[in-house]
């Protein structure tokens, strides 16, 4: 991850420079010829990216710029800003449109990056007509093979911060005098990458979890078996997640709020045959978590195939999970 003021060279001034012009004294790219618009003071510019796709509106590359941004800020790298432009979002109703997690995360990023000021949000439609100048410009890139979170402090950070701005704030379910539980969570998707034995395989976790020797070492956890359906709200994934102790659930852009998950909690993520993405685990251990992958059992399965079978609904045995199960609760 680079975090970088745009007034120096930065490693990829194309991205800074390319569209908007930063007045600084001397520097020689502040082309602000008039006329033009000045934004005063520190603007975070917001830039969604993942390859050469430009897909603010999915979770998981939202949360690449999000999570970012946030690890930045906690080590120290950004100053407080002013403003923060999310260009690539025509305004602040596409953002809403987009849904309750995008508002909600970029809160909780904005709360920690302004540090108590008031900040004004700029949309794709500021950016037309005469060009926009900024004072200061700080651009924050992650990319694919590098971290999210520097430090398990930062993810941890970032998951106090989510709780806390709640209304009403949300109490950690681990924390001392919590009447709430902490839970094993089943989570099923329910457009693609299906387990077909669903109702089966609750049953059989069910078993599973309340029998040695998980039960025998003090392991065992209720077990709920949650559908993704319709528009979530963010509140709702919020304490979904920070009440799973362990959770079980197929390769998916869901795996994103495991940053929302207790300290020390495991996380299982199934693959079909031929797929595998190592993004969630780095994830997971970015936050503290325990991680384990389980691959479809069938014979050549294991190989790296690539996407063709990525999607694919299957059966999920409990022969399959078993050794996952055991290995996350018990070490």
């Amino acid at each position: 991850m680079a975090a970088f003021r745009c007034d120096g060279t930065p490693p990829d001034e194309g991205r800074c420079f390319s569209q908007w012009f930063v007045l600084e004294p001397g520097h020689p790219k502040a082309r602000c010829a008039a006329p033009h618009r000045t934004i005063s003071g520190t603007t975070w510019l917001i830039d969604v990216h993942h390859g050469f796709q430009r897909r603010w509106d999915q979770i998981f590359h939202f949360s690449n710029t999000i999570f970012a941004a946030y690890d930045a800020a906690e080590s120290g790298q950004l100053e407080p800003i002013d403003a923060a432009a999310l260009y690539q979002i025509d305004s602040e109703a596409a953002l809403h449109r987009a849904g309750d997690w995008f508002v909600q995360t970029l809160r909780i990023a904005l709360h920690r990056l302004a540090r108590g000021r008031g900040v004004r949000l700029l949309f794709g439609a500021n950016f037309s007509g005469a060009p926009l100048c900024f004072e200061r410009l700080w651009l924050v890139q992650r990319r694919l093979s590098q971290p999210h979170f520097h430090s398990v402090a930062a993810a941890r950070a970032f998951r106090r911060r989510a709780l806390s701005l709640s209304i009403p704030p949300i109490v950690p379910p681990e924390a001392a005098g919590a009447t709430a539980s902490l839970f094993a969570t089943l989570l099923l998707r329910t457009d693609e990458r299906l387990f077909l034995n669903a109702a089966t395989l609750e049953g059989e976790m069910r078993t599973e979890l309340s029998s040695p020797p998980i039960s025998t070492r003090g392991a065992a956890l209720p077990l709920r078996a949650i559908a993704l359906r319709g528009s979530l709200t963010f509140r709702w994934q919020l304490e979904l997640f920070a009440s799973t102790k362990l959770l079980v659930t197929p390769h998916g852009a869901q795996l994103t709020n495991v940053v929302f998950m207790p300290a020390g909690a495991s996380v299982v993520e199934t693959f079909n045959c031929g797929f595998f993405s190592d993004v969630p685990k780095k994830l997971a251990l970015e936050c503290g978590l325990r991680y384990v992958a389980t691959q479809d059992p069938r014979p050549g399965c294991d190989a790296i195939i690539g996407k063709r079978h990525q999607d694919d609904d299957r059966n999920v045995t409990i022969e399959e999970l078993r050794p996952a199960l055991r290995a996350a609760l018990l070490g």
